[in-house]
């Protein structure tokens, strides 16, 4: 899927949800978008796959160390710095940095990369404007299972909504009021999927 498209399918929704009518579509696909985008600002992350590489620019913080995007693959990858700030760019060579987790691995789940470690004698240039230049293709090479099904039950429950009062959903078999958004099992799931936002310009 491309970056920003939804994470299920309409089929996939009603088929978890067992819906068999089409009269409802238009909701359940209104559902499956508002999750996604929740999701993505809950974890401040888009799980998509770009498709091809593209650029993008960076505020560095730090000379040695920069957090990028997410970006899932080391082909095509390229790290250009501005040295003087007059927008020149000069391409670093690829033995003075290297990316983050290494060997794409995270606690031995296979996972993508988002850090970029200079190991080598050239610099990020700190400054407020932005000095440093990523080429990579973003995102993530599948969605990863435990995002997917995220998705499903907060979808599931934002077109349930439709037919709550104030956002309440029922209660439980002590009375007590569960309320569509406060979800734990979806913030389980996300829980290892949430990261700070990124310096973009």
């Amino acid at each position: 899927m491309a970056l920003g498209a939804d994470y299920l399918t309409r089929d996939e929704l009603k088929d978890y949800m067992s819906l068999q009518t089409d009269t409802q579509d238009d909701q359940v696909d209104d559902a499956i978008s508002s999750a996604s985008r929740e999701i993505e600002r809950h974890c401040n992350r888009q799980f998509n796959d770009a498709g091809s590489a593209s650029a993008r620019l960076y505020v560095a913080e730090r000379c040695g160390r920069l957090h990028v995007d997410d970006f899932w693959t080391d082909i095509d990858f390229q790290l250009e710095i501005d040295i003087n700030g007059n927008g020149s760019w000069t391409v670093v060579d690829s033995d003075e940095y290297q990316l983050s987790p290494l060997n794409r691995m995270l606690n031995g789940v296979p996972w993508v990369y988002w850090k970029i470690e200079m190991v080598g004698s050239t610099y990020l240039p700190v400054r407020r404007k932005a000095s440093v230049r990523v080429t990579a293709r973003w995102g993530w090479e599948s969605v990863p299972a435990d995002v997917k099904q995220a998705v499903k039950i907060h979808a599931s429950d934002t077109f349930q909504m439709k037919d709550s009062r104030m956002g309440v959903a029922g209660s439980d078999q002590f009375g007590t009021i569960m309320r569509v958004r406060d979800n734990s099992v979806v913030a389980a799931k996300l829980k290892h999927f949430v990261r700070d936002k990124v310096l973009v310009a």
